[in-house]
């Protein structure tokens, strides 16, 4: 994956650079300038935010092309179960299942 805002970034083979990652406000971007996508699960994410002006002044010398806020999805109390199944080429194959007790 690759992201490029407003051409920053489209000289990248992989990840992104110069665009700070933040996933709930808390930056996944490396000390390298460095962000990898495929630790990120896009099924967890209610919205995206993006700001698409340099924001080296605030987040760091590595937000020169914006940066981009991940917002997951709240939990709701009670008692919860969530599966998944996801099938793809080369006998690729995963499931999860998992099981939530909120209730106070």
């Amino acid at each position: 994956m690759r992201i490029t805002i407003r051409g920053v970034g489209h000289r990248t083979n992989f990840g992104v650079r110069s665009i700070i990652i933040l996933l709930d406000g808390i930056p996944l971007t490396e000390a390298d300038g460095q962000t990898r996508l495929d630790v990120i699960d896009m099924a967890l994410i209610e919205r995206v935010e993006v700001f698409k002006v340099p924001a080296s002044a605030i987040y760091g010398g590595n937000a020169s092309g914006g940066v981009i806020n991940l917002i997951t999805k709240k939990g709701e109390s009670g008692l919860h179960y969530h599966s998944r199944a996801q099938y793809g080429t080369f006998d690729f194959g995963k499931t999860t299942f998992d099981h939530r007790n909120d209730i106070a």
